[in-house]
C-alpha cells in the first residue's frame, strides 16, 4: 500500500486538473519506506502529531518505525517536528526539544538531502527557539528552492521576515519598552555588526538598567569587538 500512495496522489491530481509542479511531484513520489509495519507506525505518529493534546503519543510510533527501518527519512523528519511542537507547547523541556529536534532533522537530511520537512524544522528551531535568524534563512531558502509552493514554508518565512523588520521599525520608533531595542541588538550581533548592536543594547539599558537580555547583548557586543574587560563587566 505504501508504494501505491504516491501514484494515487498524482492520479487524483490529474483527475481534478490540478497542476503539479516539479518540486511538488518530487515530494509526492519520494519513497518513504518499503516496510509495511514501519509505514503503519508512521501513520499512527502523524495522527497523534495533528492533535495537540496527544502530541507526546507520536514519539513512540515514530521511534518504533525508525527501529524497523533506520533509513526511513520521512519518519525522522516527523520525529523532529514532534519534538519541536512538544517544546513549543511546553510539554517538553526547551533544551531537550531543541537537541532532539535538531538531531532528528539532521539525521533525516543525511538520509535524504532533499527532504523539505527537515529543513523546515531546522529553520523553525533557528527562528523560534534560538533567534538565530541568519541560520534560519538558508534553510527556508532550501525548502522554497525544492518546492516553491510549500505553504508552511511560505507562511513561516513571511513571519520570519516580518519579525526582523518589525523589530527594527519598532526600535526606530523609540518605544518605552526595552524589548525591540535588545531584539534589534541580537539581530545585529548575528550579522556581525557589533558596534551597532552595542548602540541598540545600550539604548535598552537606558530604559531598563536591570534587563538581563539587554546586559547580555552589551556583553556579547563587547566580546565581538574584542573588548573583553567590558564584556566581563556586562
Amino acid at each position: 500500500v505504501a508504494e501505491l500512495l504516491p501514484e494515487i496522489a498524482l492520479a487524483l491530481a490529474g483527475k481534478v486538473n490540478a497542476t503539479v509542479r516539479d518540486g511538488e511531484k518530487t515530494a509526492i513520489l519520494k519513497t518513504s519506506t518499503q516496510h509495511g509495519g514501519a509505514y503503519d507506525l508512521y501513520l499512527q505518529g502523524r495522527y497523534f502529531l495533528k492533535r495537540q493534546e496527544n502530541l507526546a503519543s507520536s514519539i513512540s510510533p515514530f521511534t518504533e518505525a525508525i527501529k524497523l527501518d533506520p533509513s526511513f527519512a520521512l519518519c525522522q523528519a516527523s520525529l523532529a517536528e514532534a519534538y519541536i511542537l512538544l517544546g513549543y507547547n511546553k510539554q517538553l523541556a526547551f533544551s531537550e526539544a531543541i537537541e532532539k529536534g535538531k538531531t532528528s532533522a539532521i539525521k533525516a537530511l543525511e538520509l535524504d538531502p532533499t527532504l523539505t520537512d527537515a529543513y523546515l524544522s531546522l529553520a523553525f528551531i533557528s527562528m523560534g527557539y534560538e533567534w538565530n535568524w541568519p541560520e534560519a534563512e538558508p534553510n527556508f531558502s532550501k525548502v522554497l528552492t525544492i518546492n516553491p509552493n510549500n505553504p508552511s514554508a511560505q507562511e513561516r518565512f513571511e513571519l520570519y521576515r516580518k519579525q526582523i523588520m518589525g523589530n527594527f521599525k519598532e526600535a526606530e520608533s523609540d518605544p518605552i519598552t526595552t524589548v525591540p531595542h535588545f531584539l534589534k541588538a541580537y539581530a545585529l550581533l548575528h550579522r556581525g555588526k557589533f558596534e551597532d548592536a552595542l548602540t541598540a543594547a545600550q539604548k535598552a539599558l537606558e530604559l531598563e538598567p536591570d534587563s538581563f537580555m539587554a546586559n547580555r547583548a552589551v556583553g556579547l557586543s563587547y566580546m565581538g569587538m574584542e573588548k573583553y574587560e567590558q564584556a566581563i563587566e556586562a
